[in-house]
């Protein structure tokens, strides 16, 4: 949520932060995180809203206690599934908090870097792609989830697409049947791989037949907000399309 009200302009105005915000000025006060809200740290603040990202079990209600008696403005919204679910987060943001220009301006940005990022890679051959978010068991992005929508948008398919779960889970002889043409693993924040395919982190793809394996085709996208959808998507999307199509040129994925 940090970097949507940053892409807004309205970085001055936040007063605090969650434990693992990656995105706002690190000096902020820490409130918690999504289960263990500090109570007292939010409380001193006094926050006219707060804003979160909620899990499957929803906003917690102490949270919904504090906002009736200390009269915040909860605004709580679930994961976003694509990218108009964010649209929509957005744009609400924007009515709620009296920003709707600024959430427009910031939304259409998104937008248009995309559609820059998805003309450059037009002309480029397709390539079968695996979306790793965990290693140990393998773990994919699947269908029903932004990272799928962006590879998607690359030109590129998605193998973890064609399972009914979004996290869809892989033994070795799965791997096999999928033979990636390239693997990207999702690590936020993650130290850069070592030694090639000598890291221990890729031990899991070790010496299997595949195309990803075979052609050294692993790479690592460690951005803070890989699994954070917010308006910094195009960032993600970029350094994606550059892992996928290593010919494509910085110059080239902005679009100039």
């Amino acid at each position: 949520m940090s970097q949507i009200l940053i892409d807004m302009g309205q970085q001055k105005n936040i007063v605090g932060i969650a434990q693992f915000d990656m995105t706002a000025a690190r000096d902020l006060p820490v409130v918690g995180n999504y289960l263990d809200i500090h109570t007292e740290k939010l409380l001193k603040l006094k926050p006219t809203h707060v804003l979160m990202m909620t899990g499957k079990n929803g906003v917690p209600e102490s949270l919904k206690q504090l906002a009736d008696e200390f009269d915040f403005k909860l605004l709580a919204y679930d994961y976003p599934e694509s990218i108009f679910d964010l649209t929509q987060i957005i744009t609400h943001m924007g009515v709620k908090l009296d920003m709707e220009t600024q959430a427009f301006d910031a939304a259409s940005h998104m937008h248009e870097e995309l559609t820059k990022l998805t003309l450059s890679v037009m002309s480029l051959p397709s390539k079968m792609v695996l979306p790793i978010i965990g290693t140990d068991p393998i773990m994919a992005s699947g269908s029903g989830t932004v990272i799928n929508e962006l590879i998607t948008k690359l030109g590129c398919t998605n193998v973890a697409a064609s399972s009914p779960v979004s996290a869809p889970t892989y033994d070795r002889e799965k791997l096999v049947t999928l033979n990636p043409d390239v693997i990207l693993l999702l690590m936020p924040d993650a130290p850069a791989l070592e030694n090639g395919m000598d890291d221990p982190r890729l031990t899991a793809f070790e010496d299997l037949p595949i195309k990803a394996v075979k052609n050294k085709r692993i790479y690592l996208i460690n951005d803070p907000l890989t699994f954070l959808p917010a308006t910094s998507l195009p960032r993600i999307a970029k350094q994606m399309a550059l892992a996928i199509h290593p010919q494509l040129s910085d110059t080239a994925a902005d679009g100039k």
